[in-house]
């Protein structure tokens, strides 16, 4: 891993049980926005990374969810 990298992966570490969820269906909508604010104030990284960690999240985000999605219809859920 790039050392630039470690604040981004830090963060989405501390998320793992912020994601949302749709009730109906049970699919993983997406990481929880507030929760990946509070987790950049709480972890105390600097506000001038704040937009670029939220750009990297949103990217291993996407990357997650094309993983689960496969997988769910893999399982044919």
């Amino acid at each position: 891993m790039w050392p630039e990298n470690a604040q981004t992966l830090q963060v989405f570490l501390a998320l793992n049980r912020c994601w949302r969820i749709d009730g109906m269906s049970g699919h993983c909508l997406g990481l929880d926005r507030p929760a990946i604010e509070s987790a950049l104030r709480l972890l105390q990284i600097h506000r001038r990374r704040h937009p670029q960690i939220l750009l990297d999240l949103t990217e291993m985000e996407d990357a997650v969810l094309e993983v689960l999605e496969r997988e769910q219809k893999r399982k044919g859920a």
